[in-house]
């Protein structure tokens, strides 16, 4: 058994960046009238968030194994 957990388990839920940007763009598009500007604005929004997610969920595994090898 593995004592880190692998990237896949740290993740838990892996669509919650696009529901919660599309329920921005629907706050945005009720705001300025215009509704499905707001989800088109809202997707765009959460597919970035989920990017920036999986991109720092890869690199943390690296930083780590570099700071135990400084160590030894």
């Amino acid at each position: 058994m593995r004592s880190e957990p692998t990237t896949e388990k740290k993740r838990k839920r892996p669509g919650q960046y696009l529901g919660a940007g599309i329920a921005i763009g629907v706050a945005i598009g009720a705001a300025v009238e215009n509704i499905g500007a707001g989800i088109a604005i809202g997707l765009a929004m959460g597919v970035a968030m989920d990017s920036y997610r999986r991109k720092k969920d890869i690199k943390e595994p690296d930083e780590d194994s570099a700071e135990k090898d400084k160590e030894k």
